[in-house]
């Protein structure tokens, strides 16, 4: 800082932030569209305070990172461009919708869409897709629905939500969230 030399983003929080605007970029200049949307504008403050905690009893910030984390890498995928990119010929793609339970392409959701994206692409990353289903569950049982005292769910289960502080499982989502990107590089 004081030399004025760059200083190498080593916090996950910064690692992520770096990593999610040269991945778009990337991405864009690769495929053609960007997979992530970009923000609203009376949603950008959400990546512009997009931060590690630095106190671990802070249950509203904990909460609004979690919340910031879904906008950003869900709530934000590209699910028209990721729809119209499905081969729906794909017999990956033909078997997970049987699974899902999913008829006639009527696909709901930006991460089933993501999902099939990457099937059809013959593209397995089933780490990303827990990953990224285990934090909408999060976000859904920690900020947008009404708190209950069962906290038996399998995204507690795969944060270890009992078993953590609230900033350890923060700078986990941040982390996951880097892995995806990285792995998501396949396609660059």
């Amino acid at each position: 800082m004081f030399n004025g030399k760059f200083c190498k983003a080593t916090f996950p929080d910064l690692a992520f932030k770096y990593l999610f605007v040269k991945f778009n970029e990337d991405w864009e200049k690769e495929i053609g569209w960007t997979l992530f949307l970009p923000l609203a504008t009376d949603d950008k403050y959400r990546f512009k305070t997009l931060h590690c905690l630095t106190q671990q009893e802070e249950i509203s910030d904990y909460e609004d990172q979690i919340l910031s984390m879904t906008k950003i890498i869900i709530d934000s995928l590209n699910e028209k461009e990721l729809f119209y990119h499905i081969k729906f010929s794909s017999e990956s793609v033909k078997s997970r919708m049987l699974d899902l339970k999913i008829k006639d392409k009527e696909i709901r959701g930006g991460i089933t869409k993501f999902e099939l994206f990457l099937l059809s692409e013959d593209k397995e990353l089933s780490d990303s897709i827990k990953f990224l289903r285990n934090l909408q569950e999060l976000r859904s049982t920690t900020v947008a629905h009404r708190k209950s005292e069962r906290k038996t769910n399998k995204c507690y289960e795969y944060f270890k939500v009992p078993q953590r502080t609230e900033q350890e499982i923060l700078e986990d989502i941040f982390i996951k969230a880097s892995e995806m990107l990285n792995s998501l590089r396949i396609f660059l």
